[in-house]
Order: structure tokens, then C-alpha cells, then sequence
């Protein structure tokens, strides 16, 4: 599990079936400003905007089919490395600190 899911859910609160973060660790989570007058941070913006819209609108397909279900599954696991490559560009993470972040695959 990635480091910042782990912190989200390091206690999570439970919620029926699923289980929520808890807002304390949510809150603890670094963020960065977008600046908007930056073309380059303005264009990681709109690329993760695509990512994410991209990323709801494959967990909302229902493929039946096996080999639809592999394609999907392909193209979410292709999205989330993307939005988690523009992750890393936009908080400048090293390779290194990447290979920490990612842990052992």
C-alpha cells in the first residue's frame, strides 16, 4: 500500500462495508498550492484533472466480458501509474524517494 494511503488509513473509521480515513491523518497530509499563472504547473494540473476523470469514468464500466474486464483493469492500473508519475513531478520526489514511496512491487 502506497506510504500516503497508509497514513489515510493508518486508522481508519469504519463505515458500513468500507472504511473512511480518519480526518485527523487526512489533514497531516502535505499539500501544495497550485499556481495557476505557472504554464507548466498549470498544464500537471489539467493533465491530473484528465486522470482522475479518466480514473472515475473507468471504475464506473461494468465490463461482462473477461477480456473487457482485463482491459479495464489494464487501463485503470495504466491511469494510476500516471497520476502517480505527476505526483511525484509536481512535489519534485527523486528517484530514490520514488523507489521508497513505491516500496518493493
Amino acid at each position: 500500500m502506497p506510504i500516503i494511503a497508509e497514513r489515510c488509513y493508518n486508522n481508519p473509521i469504519p463505515n458500513g462495508k468500507n472504511y473512511m480515513p480518519a480526518y485527523d491523518n487526512i489533514r497531516q497530509l502535505p499539500t501544495r498550492p497550485t499556481n495557476f499563472s505557472d504554464p507548466a504547473e498549470k498544464a500537471i494540473h489539467d493533465k491530473m484533472v484528465s486522470l482522475v476523470e479518466r480514473m472515475l469514468a473507468l471504475h464506473k464500466q461494468s465490463p461482462r466480458a473477461p477480456q473487457e474486464q482485463v482491459i479495464v483493469k489494464r487501463e485503470i492500473e495504466s491511469t494510476d501509474g500516471g497520476i502517480d508519475r505527476l505526483v511525484y513531478k509536481l512535489y519534485g520526489l527523486s528517484e530514490e524517494e520514488i523507489t521508497i514511496v513505491e516500496g518493493e512491487k
